[in-house]
């Protein structure tokens, strides 16, 4: 990480001041603390000492006074501290009498100590005397007070105390002047240093100013003549010298430039004329290459004409066996031989830049599937299978060179069939980038052929070459095919690259970018699934452009997480003629509606993962995130809707309610209401959950719901009602067990999912009773009241082993239908 640069300038001339002058006041500063310091422990010595040796004499000589109790012999030995101006209080302390005697005034603290001295009893005041002692002769200093108690002894025991209160008023204001006196020299001494420090660093700055002056002339005016004069004989001398070494050097430089400069045009003019004379000759070269292949081509054409089209002629005449394999064998060398002769001219165009790209308006699936059907039969002799993948957000319509881009991807199948054996040859086509009205696609072309090694592929794109030279002669081809596509997808202003493993096959991939294509100029073909096979594609585009209530076109995307009404649905929409894809739960719908463009969602509402509300709040972001002008039609699918779930379903954002059952013209309704679908077949009255009429009590299965699911069969789509009747056979008991574990833990939620779940798949194959039995039971886990589920349980485990009889007999009978 770099320095961060400064956004002021400090001159050197300044630095160096500061340095020298930072450096002074720094030894004054501690000069001057050492010196305070000093005197101050000499002078709070100094008083201790006198006090101390004036209390030594007091003790000494009051020792009969206090053995005695005399006070006035006490008061006559401390009248002779009249002569010791200091001591401003003094007094003889004694256990028996408590003050002996005193002298000088009290003040405050004397007076509060003296007082609780003199309140202690006589047996209390020796001790409180050694607590005085205790201070020694540090004494208690207050400012200009000191205070300090001694010991009078008596045949080595102490006997009493003397007590002596100084001021020191006068060593203060003696030790304040000295301290003055020295922090006035320091200053004059710091005074002194900066006038040193400013004269000093002239010696260093001045120098430099004056190489940095010149440095500045040098640069304004560009005179490297110029040179700084040198004042110093020292590291800055040295830099004066390096410095006008370098204007030297560049002046030299300077003159030599000059020098070139004039001879130059002189230079420029004859290798001018040399660059001139290789032109024409290369430009002759280049246009007795161009005539000869013009020539060439002429002369080879004219003969493979006639070769190609009297053996066409020939093939549908009457030969046996063996003169139509051999008049088949002409004809495929012929073709080969006009192959290879176009991919020489193509090369030769784009080498000498004579290669022009034309611009028209073209329909891209019916191009790409195209080019699929023109390797179809040899994919097929070979038992590949041959797809397409063309993504939704891919445009129909694109304007640029349909010729070129056709070849470019003939060549890149021609090679994935040709190099694969067996398994798969996938063509995938998308957008990688829009901008404006260009837009770059991404055409790769995947197969599970031979495989390229790395080595290999680094030759792979010149001219004349192929990834092993063995192969020319086991799959044939001159090496141009490569070469002539990546020159084509450069013009076109694309790249071209592979992915490959030897033995697991290759990745060829190349992007074009194109404009915007015209849709009125050209047809627009049904819309692509995303893995089409090649047989199932129709070799031209001829559908009339889309609209959105045409069966062909209409897709709905079907949101069901039971199976049972998965099949159900699917096989009405089938009915219809609708083309539906299926996801089984919010998020697989999220993803599924990225990715297609559908007209309308059925969406469940209640899932696992992600249920119908969220995934339509989700939808409903993201087209206002992206500025959507029109809202995909979203209608909710419920069982049984409870109330309020109207509303809770159009407050997420959905535009319908399609509550179940439903039926046929139900749904029916509902395409015709948002996609303006109309069905030509009739309407029969199909339910998709149960049937329209409730069986009579006692009934277990509505066979008439039956019928309407078995009417959903066809010839493609048989045994509808026996793969229903599986499932359902199949979940059911899992779905029981969930909910007694459920009931038993408390968990409401989980009751009222399960039951909702086994609720729809129940009336949907006509179990109304048992359907009955799950909505009590989920009505309970909504309103979170468990207290009686445990009943509601019993009931459905009664009646659906009877369900399952019924419909195992049934599902039995329809088999051997």
């Amino acid at each position: 990480m770099g320095k961060k640069p400064l956004h002021f300038r400090i001159s050197v001339r300044f630095k160096l001041l500061l340095m020298l002058v930072g450096t002074g006041a720094m030894i004054s500063v501690l000069f001057g603390s050492y010196f305070v310091f000093s005197e101050l422990n000499e002078y709070k010595k100094n008083a201790l000492s006198i006090v101390n040796t004036t209390a030594k004499i007091i003790s000494a000589n009051s020792t009969a006074a206090v053995a005695f109790q005399d006070p006035d012999a006490a008061r006559d030995t401390l009248s002779a501290l009249i002569s010791t101006p200091m001591i401003r209080h003094a007094s003889i302390l004694s256990p028996e009498r408590g003050v002996l005697a005193e002298y000088g005034k009290r003040d405050a603290e004397d007076d509060a100590l003296l007082k609780q001295f003199s309140a202690l009893a006589p047996g209390e005041r020796l001790a409180e005397i050694f607590s005085f002692l205790s201070f020694g002769q540090t004494g208690k200093w207050q400012g200009s007070r000191l205070q300090t108690f001694h010991p009078i002894h008596l045949d080595n025991e102490v006997v009493g105390a003397i007590s002596l209160t100084a001021d020191l008023s006068d060593m203060h204001r003696e030790f304040r002047r000295e301290t003055i006196d020295v922090l006035g020299i320091l200053s004059i001494i710091f005074g002194i240093s900066i006038l040193i420090a400013s004269f000093l660093q002239r010696i260093i700055s001045s120098p430099l100013l004056q190489l940095s002056r010149t440095m500045h002339n040098v640069s304004e005016s560009g005179n490297y003549s110029l040179r700084a004069r040198k004042t110093t004989n020292d590291e800055i001398g040295d830099l004066y010298e390096s410095f006008n070494q370098m204007l030297g050097q560049t002046e030299k430089r300077d003159r030599e430039l000059k020098h070139h400069r004039e001879n130059l045009e002189v230079l420029v003019q004859r290798r001018t004329s040399e660059l001139i004379d290789a032109k024409e000759k290369a430009e002759t070269a280049n246009h007795a290459k161009s005539a000869f292949l013009a020539n060439m081509s002429h002369e080879i054409r004219t003969p493979m004409n006639g070769i190609l089209g009297m053996t066409e002629i020939l093939l549908d005449t009457g030969l046996t066996p063996e003169q139509s394999r051999f008049a088949q064998s002409v004809y495929t060398s012929g073709e080969s031989l006009l192959t290879i002769l176009n991919d020489i001219l193509d090369f030769s165009k784009i080498e000498a830049g004579k290669m022009v790209l034309e611009a028209s308006d073209f329909n891209l699936q019916a191009l790409v599937e195209e080019v699929m059907q023109i390797f179809k039969t040899p994919a097929s002799n070979k038992g590949l299978e041959l797809a397409l993948n063309i993504d939704d957000d891919v445009p129909f319509f694109l304007n640029g060179d349909v010729v070129r881009l056709r070849q470019v991807l003939s060549n890149l199948v021609a090679n994935a069939v040709k190099f694969t054996e067996r398994g798969l040859v996938l063509v995938h086509v998308l957008c990688e980038q829009v901008i404006d009205d260009h837009l770059q696609l991404r055409f790769s072309i995947r197969d599970t052929g031979i495989g390229i090694s790395l080595k290999e592929q680094e030759r792979l794109f010149l001219p004349f070459s192929q990834a092993d030279e063995s192969t020319t002669r086991r799959f044939g081809g001159t090496g141009l095919g490569l070469v002539i596509s990546r020159k084509l997808v450069e013009l076109m202003g694309g790249h071209i690259g592979l992915e490959s493993e030897i033995g697991k096959g290759s990745i060829f991939w190349f992007t074009c970018t194109f404009k915007k294509g015209d849709e009125t100029a050209v047809p627009k073909p049904a819309p692509v699934s995303k893995k089409l096979p090649v047989e199932d594609t129709p070799k031209k585009a001829e559908a009339a452009p889309r609209e959105v209530a045409s069966k062909s076109d209409l897709r709905i995307l079907l949101v069901e997480d039971n199976p049972v009404n998965q099949e159900v649905t699917l096989g009405i929409l089938n009915i219809f003629g609708c083309k539906a894809d299926l996801a089984e739960n919010g998020l697989l719908a999220l993803e599924a509606w990225e990715k297609n463009n559908y007209d309308l969602i059925l969406m469940d509402c209640q899932m696992p993962e992600m249920d119908g509300y969220q995934a339509t709040e989700a939808i409903r972001r993201e087209e206002r995130k992206r500025g959507a002008a029109t809202q995909i039609p979203v209608v909710a699918l419920t069982a049984h809707a409870l109330k309020g779930d109207r509303e809770k379903c159009l407050a997420a954002g959905m535009d319908d309610f399609l509550p179940k059952p439903f039926k046929q013209q139900q749904l029916l309704d509902i395409l015709e209401k948002w996609v303006g679908f109309k069905s030509k077949e009739n309407k029969v009255d199909v339910t998709a959950e149960k049937a329209t009429e409730t069986p009579d009590e006692g009934t277990l299965i509505d066979q008439k719901a039956l019928e309407n699911i078995r009417s959903l069969e066809s010839p493609g789509n048989p045994g509808i009602l026996g793969k229903v009747i599986e499932i359902y056979l199949q979940e059911a008991p899992q779905t029981i067990q969930t909910l007694r574990q459920a009931i038993s833990e408390g968990n409401a939620e989980t009751v009222r999912q399960k039951a909702h779940y086994f609720k729809s798949g129940s009336a949907n194959l006509g179990a109304i009773k048992l359907a009955e039995i799950c909505k009590e039971l989920e009505c309970m886990g909504k309103a979170e009241n468990l207290r009686n589920a445990a009943k509601v349980l019993e009931q459905i485990d009664e009646i659906f082993p009877k369900v399952a009889k019924v419909l195992e007999k049934q599902s039995s009978t329809d088999s051997k239908r």
